[in-house]
């Protein structure tokens, strides 16, 4: 069998499995696990897949963005026990910018009164969320109100946050592969990040479990432009230690989805 044909199997026993290891492959196909691995690198260079530490796990495409209303009933008690340990990273009188989406609203729940903080944020829902809250400050950029996601993203956003400077930033992500960083559904969404970025001293990620492994439209944050992920379940060892070993520091929370 041709090297080709080997690793178009590879991708449908992936497609099959959900799944596969350098030893299943190596004795499926009557090669080394060396071929194997040579295999898998080809096929993650080209994104057709993510490597684990004695396997791969198949690359889930984002096509386009879930309307809000129905996410935010999506993984409501994962985003919530992630907000919990985010919000530990936010320090007194710090200036924060909470990107809009399900995942970062939580954290309006969670933020200490009477700190003051300072809240900036593009989703007029974080914040009404913020506002009713003792002694902190809320900031709302102004822009073209995305109906589906309910926030203000466009040109005029990034001209405002340009000209900020923030403590802390946090974002969430449409996909996250371990190897490469943050993805998002569309091209305006990856720049409003790269806009954000630019603005923050620290960058910090929240993913949840479902997002490790999809793979959106952009690369809209290298992992060079993430100093920590706060995730939930989902997430390999090995996933996680590649992380590290990248400079990013990674909090866990200890939320399971059995124990709901």
């Amino acid at each position: 069998m041709f090297a080709v044909e080997r690793r178009e199997k590879i991708q449908e026993m992936l497609q099959q499995q959900g799944r596969v290891s350098v030893a299943e492959l190596s004795e499926v196909f009557g090669v080394s696990d060396d071929t194997i691995r040579l295999d898998l690198k080809h096929l993650e260079e080209h994104r057709l897949l993510i490597r684990t530490h004695g396997g791969a796990l198949p690359v889930k495409k984002v096509s386009h963005s879930t309307p809000y209303g129905q996410r935010l009933n999506l993984e409501a008690e994962e985003k919530v026990a992630i907000a919990q340990i985010a919000v530990q990273l936010v320090q007194p009188g710090d200036t924060i910018l909470l990107e809009g989406s399900t995942t970062t609203r939580p954290m309006a729940d969670f933020l200490p009164e009477n700190a003051g903080l300072t809240v900036v944020t593009n989703s007029p829902g974080i914040a009404n969320a913020v506002i009713v809250r003792e002694g902190i400050a809320v900031i709302l950029l102004g822009g073209k109100l995305d109906k589906d996601a309910q926030v203000a993203v466009g040109p005029i956003v990034i001209e405002q946050i340009a000209r900020m400077r923030v403590d802390r930033a946090f974002f969430s992500t449409s996909g996250f592969l371990y190897n490469r960083g943050a993805t998002s559904a569309s091209i305006e969404d990856a720049f409003m990040k790269k806009a954000f970025v630019a603005a923050a001293k620290q960058r910090v990620l929240l993913v949840t479990g479902a997002k490790f492994g999809q793979e959106g439209l952009m690369l809209s944050l290298p992992l060079s432009d993430i100093d920590t992920v706060v995730c939930g379940s989902g997430a390999t060892d090995s996933e996680l230690n590649s992380l590290i070993e990248n400079g990013i520091k990674v909090l866990k929370s200890e939320w399971n989805p059995s124990s709901e």
